[in-house]
């Protein structure tokens, strides 16, 4: 009963020693492809030049931190700024009077985001054009709108995309 014992044992080391050979190859090319890379890197370079590397990456990685922070407050301003710009539009063509064809007269909403701007409003007749100008604040208006002017800004508030 004693007699396998002895092969298989000598069969499981056989076994075992082919798998850690194997092994053993594989991490011996990943060492040699590891310290082709570090001579790559380091190639015509000693210990000083080494340091200047990493120091120089250290310094340009300040200057990036630095940068990032002034692009930064940049965008900050550009958005408050574009906070303040006219971002919504509405316009309504209409023929101020019966006797004039072609719907020459329009009143023009011109908002920022907190539908704030004005409402420009050009009447057109035979004996000329006269162009009004309103200030809209959040929608409103402390001087009396006509139709057309009301219609305008209900658009230019009530529009999801912008400079529509």
């Amino acid at each position: 009963m004693r007699d396998w014992i002895l092969p298989a044992a000598a069969g499981l080391l056989t076994v075992c020693v082919l798998v850690l050979l194997i092994l053993l190859i594989v991490q011996k090319k990943r060492i040699d492809r590891l310290t082709q890379r570090i001579d790559r890197f380091l190639q015509g370079k000693d210990l000083a030049d080494l340091e200047q590397v990493v120091t120089d990456g250290f310094r340009d990685i300040a200057v990036l931190k630095r940068n990032m922070n002034t692009v930064a407050n940049a965008l900050n301003q550009i958005s408050d700024m574009y906070a303040l710009s006219i971002q919504k539009m509405g316009i309504v063509k209409y023929n101020a009077f019966d006797e004039m064809g072609g719907n020459l007269s329009f009143a023009l909403a011109l908002l920022n985001k907190d539908n704030s701007g004005l409402v420009l409003n050009s009447v057109h007749s035979s004996d000329g054009c006269y162009t009004y100008v309103k200030e809209i604040v959040r929608g409103e208006s402390y001087v009396m709108l006509g139709n057309e002017e009301r219609a305008a800004i209900k658009q230019a508030v009530e529009s999801d995309n912008y400079m529509q």
